[in-house]
């Protein structure tokens, strides 16, 4: 799977402020096409001691909202769907088997393409180049840098402008502010940071190049 967000087409609004009524740290975030009559997306990650809730409105074509929750001290999650008065529990043993299988199909779809013709084998690479990263043996890693444009004001969060080279195509935009105008604390951010620990059963097998939780 890969993700990116070519922000010159995307638009994010992002409203960080503490709680007054306990301890924590909502994130707030819109986004949607610039020019587009669609509904925007809207996020909200309320963040406390190792626990993250993620609420999605408006993601994909539907407008259902959803619901995931993290507990880095438990090492579980949960995906709620509360149209469907329904959830799924994931904790770390069944992901590390998520990963494993994940395993096993890139190891027999290697062995097939390997007993492939040439010219089919690189068709079938060239289709799958652009989901899966290519097959076939080891990819290297993407040449990824940052490029500083200058100092920006954005709402009342003063922001270093930066856009971001993937192999040299630009693949980002990025309006960075420090923690401390964010009112995000390392320990939240640590939060984040558990809950790609989390995931790396699944990452670990994810091709080189492809979407990844990183530090």
């Amino acid at each position: 799977m890969k993700t990116i967000i070519r922000s010159t087409l995307y638009l994010s609004v992002i409203a960080c402020f503490s709680l007054a009524a306990r301890a924590g740290t909502v994130i707030q975030q819109e986004g949607g096409e610039i020019g587009s009559n669609k509904p925007k997306t809207k996020i909200t990650m309320y963040l406390d001691a190792g626990r993250l809730r993620v609420e999605t409105q408006g993601l994909g074509e539907k407008s259902d909202k959803s619901v995931v929750i993290f507990d880095a001290s438990k090492q579980v999650m949960w995906m709620i769907n509360p149209a469907e008065n329904t959830y799924r529990e994931m904790d770390k043993a069944q992901v590390e088997a998520m990963g494993q299988q994940m395993s096993k199909a890139m190891e027999q779809m290697q062995a097939q393409m390997a007993n492939m013709p040439p010219e089919q084998r690189k068709m079938m690479e060239d289709m799958m180049k652009g989901k899966m990263g290519a097959m076939g043996g080891a990819t290297a890693k993407p040449t990824i840098s940052l490029k500083e444009l200058g100092s920006e004001k954005v709402g009342p969060y003063n922001t270093t402008h930066y856009e971001m080279l993937t192999n040299g195509e630009r693949t980002q935009e990025i309006w960075a502010a420090p923690f401390d105008q964010a009112k995000i604390s390392p320990a939240d951010f640590k939060t984040f940071q558990e809950m790609a620990k989390f995931f790396e059963g699944i990452t670990r097998n994810v091709p080189q190049g492809s979407y990844s939780f990183s530090a």
